[in-house]
């Protein structure tokens, strides 16, 4: 009888804690055509006061934008660094690319951005695009208690941009040198 008693008590705690409800937590995910995503290109450009005045391996559309504001910046020549696609989900979280910085491949850039759509696809609401610049990859190792150096956060800005355009997202000088880095951004049109 005692044994009988030891096992209904030790069974019932487990019964009703599988039949109680469960609170949910997790949201379920969109299904796969719920979610727009978008192309984006990122083009990096170094830029220069000193120098013969030039435009040196520029997409088309980049020489455009740079064209069109030239007569507003103090630059006088600039180069192409790197360029990178971008895919992302509109009103996700962030999604990046990093594009080198130098020929040496010692400096690096991150970009991330967060969009939504607006007007059916065909504008978009950058909510906010940043660049940082990542800590000089040639570094010697630190010595034990000592955390890296962050990275550094160049530009962070938001901007409405329409399918096919190129938008000069911002510049940022380097280290007092009479040089900078410009950063455009092309919503690739959906073919």
């Amino acid at each position: 009888m005692f044994a009988l008693i030891a096992l209904v008590l030790l069974t019932a705690p487990i019964a009703f804690a599988q039949t109680a409800p469960r609170a949910e937590t997790v949201q379920p995910s969109p299904r796969a055509g719920d979610a727009k995503s978008q192309l984006f290109q990122v083009v990096l450009l170094t830029a220069s006061i000193d120098g013969p005045e030039s435009l040196t391996g520029l997409p088309k559309n980049a020489e455009k934008a740079i064209q069109d504001i030239k007569d507003f910046l103090p630059y006088r020549s600039y180069r192409l660094l790197d360029s990178g696609l971008l895919r992302a989900v509109t009103g996700s979280t962030s999604s990046e690319v990093l594009l080198n910085g130098d020929a040496e491949g010692d400096r690096e850039f991150r970009a991330t951005l967060r969009y939504r759509d607006r007007d059916s696809g065909e504008s978009f609401a950058v909510e906010q695009f940043i660049l940082y610049l990542s800590p000089d990859k040639r570094s010697t190792p630190l010595p034990a208690g000592y955390a890296p150096v962050a990275a550094k956060k160049l530009i962070d800005t938001s901007f409405a941009i329409a399918s096919g355009e190129t938008v000069v997202v911002g510049s940022s000088k380097l280290n007092g040198s009479g040089k900078a880095v410009i950063v455009l951004l092309t919503a690739l049109p959906k073919s």
